[in-house]
């Protein structure tokens, strides 16, 4: 509600400043016009001097001669330019067709067959120069066309064509690229443009678009299937990409964690055989861990060999099964990152299924 009434102040305030506006350029207008008028009104209010008006009335008719002669001259010039561009016309195919609809302007390229590179630049100008139409394909040729809807755009666009102008930003001055050597092109950057205006009226036009709309939306439905299987087609070929990456993974995994169960098993046999040395071999040092002094050297040396052997042993088990645990989680992460983008897929898949089913209907 609030924002009606201040829609509706903004409004009555736009109006207010219309009158004022109004007013104020008619009060100018009918000022300017008195003056004018007081002017006029005393310049033949004065006089007038035989000899002054017989001398003017001879320049004014030297004048007018002049001037009817160059426009003459003027007139037969251009009579015999029209004529000369008419004949070259004549001999060139349409290269532009402008077509005015109700709802806008479509442009269409018609150029030969040596210049369908300019039909590709010229289809492809959405895609350079953003915000300048809507590119569609034609229903009777196939080729594409660029439609523009009313606006200040297609105004000034229509507006140029029709001074003879070529339009720039639209891709129409790659039509003429190449016109020296194509005899069937114009020279000099001109392009031959053909308007229809198919114009009807506005209740036709409703009901044309009224009548086209089930059409449009049965070929939105149409195209947006056709993307949807192709989807399922990409969406397929990478489940089984990841089908083959899971076993490559797998297999990968299981070997990394069966060698690390062996190096785990390992470990713990040796960490049992050092703790029973340790315990066997206790009663040979002291409580501070120094060897016993009813021990021979001999016998000591033998102690500390046997410990050093079952130690370095140990510590061997051990790093390998410490070397074994990073790629064996490494592993694991991949295969379970592998297998949750398969779901993802699978869902996708099921989704695009489901859409389809409806769009079918």
């Amino acid at each position: 509600a609030e924002a009606e009434a201040f829609v509706d102040e903004l409004i009555k305030k736009c109006q207010q400043r219309q009158k004022k506006l109004k007013a104020t350029l008619t009060r100018l207008h009918e000022q300017r016009f008195e003056a004018k008028k007081r002017e006029i009104q005393i310049e033949f209010s004065k006089p007038l001097d035989s000899s002054v008006s017989q001398q003017k009335s001879a320049e004014t008719h030297s004048h007018q001669e002049l001037g009817n002669d160059l426009d003459n001259s003027l007139a037969h010039t251009a009579v015999l330019r029209h004529k000369r561009r008419k004949h070259h016309l004549n001999g060139c195919t349409v290269q532009v067709a402008v077509d005015i609809h109700n709802e806008g302007l479509f442009l269409m390229a018609r150029s030969t067959q040596e210049n369908d590179n300019s039909l590709s630049r010229f289809g492809n100008v959405s895609n350079t120069a953003p915000g300048v139409g809507t590119i569609v394909t034609d229903d009777t040729s196939g080729r594409p066309c660029l439609f523009i809807p009313w606006g200040a755009k297609a105004r000034s666009f229509l507006y140029s064509i029709v001074c003879g102008d070529i339009p720039p930003g639209y891709g129409l001055e790659k039509v003429t690229a190449g016109s020296t050597s194509n005899q069937k092109l114009l020279d000099g950057g001109l392009v031959k443009c053909m308007i229809t205006d198919t114009r009807t009226s506005q209740e036709t036009a409703i009901s044309d678009r009224a009548q086209s709309y089930p059409k449009i939306q049965k070929l939105a439905n149409i195209a947006r299937i056709e993307n949807a299987t192709k989807l399922v087609a990409s969406y397929s070929t990478r489940m089984e990409e990841l089908g083959s990456d899971i076993n490559t993974f797998s297999l990968r995994e299981e070997k990394i964690a069966q060698a690390h169960k062996d190096a785990t098993q390992l470990l713990e046999r040796s960490k049992a055989t050092m703790d029973k040395l340790k315990l066997h071999l206790q009663q040979f040092f002291g409580k501070d861990g120094t060897p016993s002094p009813n021990l021979n050297p001999e016998g000591q040396q033998k102690i500390l060999s046997t410990m050093y052997r079952y130690k370095t042993s140990y510590e061997t088990n051990r790093n390998e099964e410490l070397a074994l645990r990073e790629p064996l989680e490494i592993a694991r992460k991949a295969l379970v990152s592998k297998k949750d983008e398969l779901e993802k897929v699978k869902k996708e898949i099921q989704k695009l299924e489901s859409f389809k089913k409806v769009k079918s209907k």
